[in-house]
């Protein structure tokens, strides 16, 4: 699987970009930092190596949230991100960037 990358920042989500290996299901788990807000989205790839790109929404702005990928019952990957503040909010913004190994490692067959 190539990513996940998170991207599409808003104050009520993020878009999850992955490329998944196989056509197997996959099931992402979306959890507030006190574990109260939990949402569930199922994806069904259609061909291997093909990009697919969640939005992930429905959630509070400024706050962080906690995010993983499984395959069947296996966890594949995790992470954390924080929604942007709400329009007309001040507060502090982190950004960052970033890339996986999609062209040059893991799943490069040259």
């Amino acid at each position: 699987m190539g990513g996940p990358m998170l991207g599409n920042v808003s104050d009520e989500g993020v878009s999850l970009w992955l490329r998944p290996a196989t056509t197997n299901r996959l099931r992402i788990i979306v959890k507030g930092a006190d574990n109260s807000d939990r949402e569930k989205y199922i994806i069904h790839p259609v061909a291997p190596g093909e990009e697919l790109r969640i939005h992930l929404d429905g959630m509070s702005p400024d706050t962080e949230y906690r995010y993983s990928v499984h395959r069947r019952l296996r966890k594949i990957a995790e992470g954390t991100f924080s929604t942007a503040p709400a329009p007309g909010d001040k507060g502090v913004f982190r950004l960052a960037f970033g890339s996986c190994f999609h062209k040059t490692g893991l799943h490069n067959p040259t």
